[in-house]
């Protein structure tokens, strides 16, 4: 899925850069560094943690999750890749809708599509691009409801996985219905940031490291 979803959503992203560059200005990224280096890496690990689950995706896309030799590969491009592309749309974004007006933008590529011009066939691709988005969203939403039951399944000893779908998808449902407007769901999911940063990215290395460590112990006969 990751594979097949993968390529359409980088020819959008071109498409949609390509076409916003023109209407944007490079004089409104000065300075560079916006708040500073220090400031802005800081803020950026937040930012990570918020696309997590994006990121296992790429890494399932480009299929070295289960290769060991490969992994520490797969998880550097996994995160650099993703973080040049959203960088790229990012700088194109704050050329076109400097700030502050560019950080109150709720949706960045949905409103950059917008200006894409198709000619009379497509007047605008944001219709395009919403279609492509809402099918990647609901794929990518089941593969991580699929993947999660199966480590249920597996945590508890489960016969089955599809036992465990069903109340994870109520929990899901249930969870996305609590903020009350479009407001509310984006201060829970910057909420979420430090969360999602500990258990997608930290718990891993804390795995890895202490596993490192075991290997370390065995080959000195510790």
């Amino acid at each position: 899925m990751g594979r097949l979803l993968l390529t359409p959503l980088l020819v959008t992203f071109a498409i949609i850069y390509a076409g916003t560059v023109g209407w944007g200005e490079l004089r409104y990224l000065l300075p560079f560094w916006g708040p500073g280096p220090l400031p802005l890496l800081w803020r950026s690990a937040g930012i990570v943690g918020l696309f997590g689950p994006s990121a296992l995706f790429v890494l399932a896309a480009m299929g070295k999750l289960r290769s060991r030799r490969e992994s520490w590969k797969a998880a550097v491009g996994g995160l650099v890749l993703p973080g040049l592309v959203l960088s790229v749309g990012k700088a194109i974004l704050l050329m076109t809708y400097p700030m502050p007006m560019g950080l109150g933008i709720t949706f960045p590529l949905h409103e950059m599509s917008r200006l894409v011009l198709g000619g009379r066939f497509f007047e605008r691709i944001d219709p395009l691009w919403l279609s492509i988005w809402v099918i990647a969203t609901s794929l990518h939403l089941g593969a991580l409801l699929c993947a999660a039951a199966t480590s249920c399944a597996s945590a508890f000893g489960l016969p089955s996985h599809r036992t465990v779908v069903l109340p994870l998808t109520m929990l899901t449902a249930t969870l996305a219905l609590f903020p009350k407007d479009q407001g509310a769901a984006l201060v829970y999911h910057e909420a979420m940031a430090p969360y999602s940063l500990a258990i997608g990215f930290g718990l891993p290395l804390v795995l890895a490291a202490a596993v490192s460590v075991r290997k370390g112990r065995a080959m000195h006969g510790g």
